[in-house]
């Protein structure tokens, strides 16, 4: 129970320090691995290994007791025994011991890369039927899970080879001892030493075979626990960007004021570079918004979009430069003011649950607004679709949203956005997947937002920031222009090219 208790206490820790990282962080290893790692490998360590050591020390408690009490019926033979035992368990120790972290890692890796590629195998579906690579897929899982069964099935054949082991070395020293005291005792001294032998050995076989079972899961599940400790290492010598604070009731939805948040964005000389990298995502980018403006992110792929993004938003860290919002670093404004920052991006990340779920994401039942979430699908021009659905806001959306299309996800996510009311919203491409019509309507529904509401749209579509107050143009990292749509558009060629490729011939409106 202990245990229990404390293998869940370090996986709840360690997912609430993973939580505090950066999101360079998070992205450096696969989903996978990191689930892996917090379940099983926390499991593993807790309840194999640890509990395996608290077991080894009372199984080592019972021998010592057994072994002063022999000591006192005959010394001679105890040692003797004592010794041949113990030569016998250093033999399988040392025989076995590579075997089983060998095992243990096995299963670890083939666990991990196992769901990995089921993962795949379902997200990218369509792809696969259609390529005609489902035969591939279903080899290489199978591969994998076969290499797992049969380390799994070594495992408990090794875990038996102990008790082989042992009997036989408890018959051919009992054949030796009898043999030898024959020799020297008589017949007579020789039965006497094989009962109190074999009465020695059934009291102590099965502690040797539970002191080696023991050993060799504890050498395995430091091979199954490689993925744990890389991350638990990394997490210690981390820095803590923000703690993960929860709002309290007064701060949830449906009563936000946002009191003192001023939606100004000030960026000095940012730099930004990822890891692995030797090129400036962002170099040296300055930027400042009011309060209420309107602005729009432009330039070709790779130009640092939505990285700029990110850093406003504060889900990662410029290596050089700072960034304000409302006169603060982002986190702590998210601490202070959790809602009043609210982010769309392209491909929105759906959870397997209903609409209310997706919209209030997280929050828990009982503060859940549903007045407020009609609202939000409202301003997305999602409510019409879910009035006509039998379960509304119980309609389940199915893994990844599944179950919506490609624009429905997008005003799903917008909505979510716009459920906290908040006072800066970042859309990155938010609503390349919809159709010109609900695109118009989406644009009007955002132009209608409170003129205390600062928007930062990055876009990939000339068309839909034509209005914006500022257009602020990347190239390489670096920002190259800002100003109006119309201005940018005259006094930079590259620009102008864009814009006509997206086939805006005119004078912007």
């Amino acid at each position: 129970r202990f245990l229990g208790s404390r293998q869940g206490e370090v996986s709840a820790r360690l997912a609430e320090r993973l939580l505090e990282q950066p999101l360079s962080a998070i992205e450096r290893r696969s989903s996978q691995e990191t689930v892996f790692a917090i379940s099983t490998g926390v499991a593993t360590l807790i309840t194999q290994m640890l509990g395996s050591i608290a077991l080894l020390l009372s199984e080592f408690t019972l021998m010592a007791l057994l072994f002063v009490t022999l000591m006192l019926i005959d010394p001679v033979v105890t040692i003797a025994a004592t010794a041949y035992f113990a030569a016998i368990g250093f033999g399988i120790h040392r025989s076995l011991s590579a075997w089983s972290g060998r095992l243990g890692t096995v299963l670890g890796q083939t666990s991990v890369l196992g769901q990995q590629r089921m993962q795949e195998a379902m997200v990218a579906y369509r792809e696969i039927f259609v390529l005609g690579r489902r035969a591939q897929y279903a080899e290489a899982i199978g591969g994998l899970w076969r290499v797992s069964g049969k380390a799994a099935g070594d495992s408990l054949f090794l875990m038996q080879l102990p008790k082989i082991a042992y009997e036989t070395a408890l018959v051919i020293g009992g054949v030796l001892l009898v043999a030898w005291r024959f020799t020297v005792s008589g017949p007579t001294q020789a039965v006497a030493i094989i009962v109190l032998f074999l009465a020695a050995g059934s009291r102590v076989l099965p502690s040797m075979l539970r002191i080696n079972t023991l050993v060799l899961s504890i050498r395995q599940g430091i091979g199954y626990s490689t993925t744990l400790m890389p991350l638990i290492d990394e997490l210690n010598t981390a820095p803590q960007p923000f703690a993960a604070t929860a709002p309290s009731r007064e701060q949830l939805p449906g009563s936000l004021q946002y009191q003192g948040f001023e939606p100004t964005i000030e960026i000095r000389d940012v730099s930004v570079i990822y890891p692995g990298t030797s090129t400036l995502a962002l170099s040296e980018v300055s930027l400042s918004v009011l309060a209420g403006g309107r602005i729009a992110v432009v330039g070709s792929t790779g130009a640092g979009k939505s990285t700029l993004a990110d850093v406003v938003l504060g889900v990662l860290r410029p290596q050089h430069g700072t960034v304000l919002i409302s006169g603060m670093a982002p986190k702590d404004v998210i601490s202070q003011w959790p809602g009043s920052m609210a982010y769309v991006p392209q491909h929105v990340a759906m959870i397997n649950g209903t609409v209310r779920e997706n919209v209030a994401l997280g929050l828990v039942t009982e503060v859940r607004d549903d007045t407020r979430i009609w609202e939000a699908l409202e301003q997305a021009r999602l409510a019409s679709f879910l009035s006509d659905q039998r379960d509304g806001l119980d309609t389940v959306i199915g893994e990844r949203g599944v179950r919506l299309s490609g624009g429905q996800r997008q005003r799903l996510g917008l909505a979510r956005a716009l459920f906290t009311h908040p006072r800066l919203l970042v859309l990155d491409e938010a609503t390349s997947a919809l159709d010109a019509e609900t695109e118009a309507f989406i644009a009007d529904a955002l132009n209608s937002l409170s003129s205390e509401v600062t928007t930062v749209t990055i876009a990939h579509r000339l068309a839909t920031i034509r209005n914006a107050d500022a257009v602020v143009f990347l190239q390489d990292g670096r920002v190259v222009d800002i100003g109006t749509f119309a201005d940018i558009r005259e006094r930079n060629p590259s620009f102008e090219r864009q814009a006509q490729l997206s086939g805006i011939d005119g004078p912007a409106a």
